[in-house]
């Protein structure tokens, strides 16, 4: 990582196990209009995603692998993009003794602006956008136990 991007952290508890949310994270791949699943061949997920009108640098686009390490780990790499110089991070699955997981989602971007408090606002957009994303896994992982409920 780069020495002057500071790494986001953002957590939220899930009242579904640790196997419902790696799949919930998996299935997020595909249910967001600005997310394509270009290939997968496991443990590897390659996808581009179009991140609309974000502070300073506009429209990007960003190619990234996702790298399962099941059963509790998924990480995030940039292959390309048209604006940001680095793109990364991970999700980390922890079981709760209530049955629930600990999800937290740490991110990294570097978006290639060098302007006037340009770290303080690549922050807080990444920490807003992971916040947005671990709110779509619980979601998810929501509507995916209650599939598992309905089909035994």
């Amino acid at each position: 990582m780069a020495e002057d991007i500071e790494q986001v952290i953002e957590t939220i508890e899930v009242d579904e196990p640790p196997s419902i949310c790696f799949q919930a994270i998996r299935n997020l791949r595909s249910t967001d209009k600005n997310r394509t699943l270009e290939s997968y061949n496991a443990p590897e997920a390659i996808i581009r995603e179009r991140f609309g009108c974000l502070p300073v640098v506009g429209e990007t686009i960003c190619t990234y692998k996702e790298i399962e390490k099941p059963p509790n780990r998924i990480e995030y790499l940039m292959i390309s993009s048209n604006r940001f110089k680095m793109f990364e991070g991970s999700w980390v699955l922890t079981a709760e003794s209530s049955g629930g997981t600990k999800v937290t989602l740490t991110g990294s971007v570097d978006p290639g602006m060098r302007v006037p408090l340009w770290r303080q606002i690549s922050k807080a957009a990444t920490s807003s956008r992971l916040r947005k994303r671990l709110h779509d896994l619980q979601d998810q992982a929501r509507k995916l136990a209650k599939e598992d409920v309905h089909n035994p």
